[in-house]
């Protein structure tokens, strides 16, 4: 049987995400809004400066959907 704490190791595992995956996703993501959705480009594009400045070490494995909250803590209008 499993012990408690390698079942949230594996849960952690599975929402970390490489910095630079993150990066490439947002940047392609941004190339397609700029047409449509500039707003959303540029959201995309203040993140990604965001993660290259929190982490230059890309390799770095994060939980998006909490870095994403910090951003924007950071970032409210």
């Amino acid at each position: 049987m499993f012990n408690g704490s390698f079942s949230r190791l594996i849960i952690k595992v599975m929402f970390e995400t490489p910095v630079s995956l993150v990066i490439k996703s947002h940047l392609n993501d941004a190339m397609i809004e700029i047409q449509y959705n500039p707003e959303l480009a540029q959201s995309r594009l203040e993140f990604v400066k965001y993660l290259v400045h929190m982490f230059p070490n890309t390799d770095t494995e994060i939980d998006v959907k909490e870095v994403h909250k910090q951003f924007k803590l950071g970032h409210a209008k």
